[in-house]
């Protein structure tokens, strides 16, 4: 019988919460802390470009790009792998997730607006319309 899979990534900064459907936001401020401790925030973010194969911290920087995406690799649930898969750039699997999984116009996007909505319990003080502007402010976000 074979164990199930952690929930976690184990790294040497702390352990990273598997990425899921369900913890976009979490699992990107753990990764962001992470990827800042291995100096490769930048790269994933895409503030630092990759530097010419002629530059002397080319190898470096090639070395700390495979540490990110490994990382942000090894860090997902096999869902979330599926998204990545065939890319290369850490910079493009950090685009990647945040348009795929951070705004409302995804399917992960508007389950999470309606379960902090549904969360909502309508109190004696409160009107439906402040309801509705709770709604409307989540969209934006």
């Amino acid at each position: 019988m074979s164990e199930p899979a952690p929930a976690i990534n184990q790294t040497e900064w702390g352990n990273i919460p598997l990425h899921t459907y369900l913890n976009f936001k979490t699992w990107k401020e753990t990764m962001t802390l992470v990827l800042e401790a291995m100096d490769t925030y930048h790269i994933v973010s895409g503030d630092e470009h990759e530097p010419p194969p002629i530059d002397i911290d080319y190898h470096e920087w090639k070395i700390r790009a495979a540490k990110a995406k490994t990382t942000i690799h090894l860090s997902c649930s096999p869902t979330i792998q599926f998204l990545l898969k065939g890319l290369r750039s850490p910079g493009a699997m950090g685009t990647t997730l945040q348009e795929r999984l951070e705004n409302t116009g995804s399917h992960v996007g508007r389950t999470t607006i309606q379960r902090k909505f549904r969360a909502c319990h309508l109190q004696k003080d409160k009107t439906l319309r402040e309801y509705f502007t709770l709604l409307r402010d989540y969209r934006l976000q």
